[in-house]
């Protein structure tokens, strides 16, 4: 097959795969409480992409983040591929950006979010459709949490002990 004929032959499967609307895709994932490893992607033919990712997080936490263009052999090109971080409130307070940062290109851009408090969150990835030669846009995006540990009780319990016996030995010496 010659290469225009793969072309469209490929971009016709990723067409079935992805449904999206002819103005522009804007898909919303809900995670709900945010695993270890969360996981997305988006596809979108002659149009931009704007996707959000909504999730809770249980207690503080950090979030490392990494996300790349999908080209697909020069069927996809992206320009201007952003994502950024919201801590979204449902309440009377507003919401806020946490961070941001830019992506481009098939090298994988990470970006480290430290020091979450326990709430609900969304990200926003979104790109434009670099017109001219290409069919769309893709990208392919991870997220992984790392929680804050929790000493157990039987750990503080024994620093307290130990603690304790350095104060009354501490005492001792000064008295004898």
């Amino acid at each position: 097959m010659t290469k225009p004929l793969l072309r469209a032959v490929a971009a016709g499967v990723l067409a079935c795969a992805v449904a999206a609307p002819a103005w522009a895709s804007q898909t919303v994932t809900h995670w709900d409480a945010h695993d270890p490893l969360e996981q997305g992607a988006g596809v979108a033919f002659h149009e931009s992409i704007l996707d959000q990712y909504l999730f809770t997080l249980s207690g503080t936490s950090t979030l490392n983040v990494s996300v790349m263009e999908i080209t697909a052999g020069g069927l996809l090109d992206m320009t201007g591929g952003f994502v950024r971080l919201v801590k979204w409130n449902n309440s009377d307070s507003p919401s806020y950006d946490v961070g941001s940062f830019n992506f481009d290109g098939a090298t994988p851009q990470t970006y480290t979010f430290s020091n979450l408090a326990a709430g609900d969150y969304y990200f926003q990835v979104q790109g434009n459709w670099a017109v001219g030669g290409s069919q769309g846009v893709g990208y392919s995006f991870a997220s992984a949490l790392t929680t804050a540990p929790v000493p157990e009780p039987e750990s503080l319990a024994l620093m307290l002990a130990g603690l304790g016996a350095l104060g009354l030995s501490s005492r001792r010496r000064k008295l004898g």
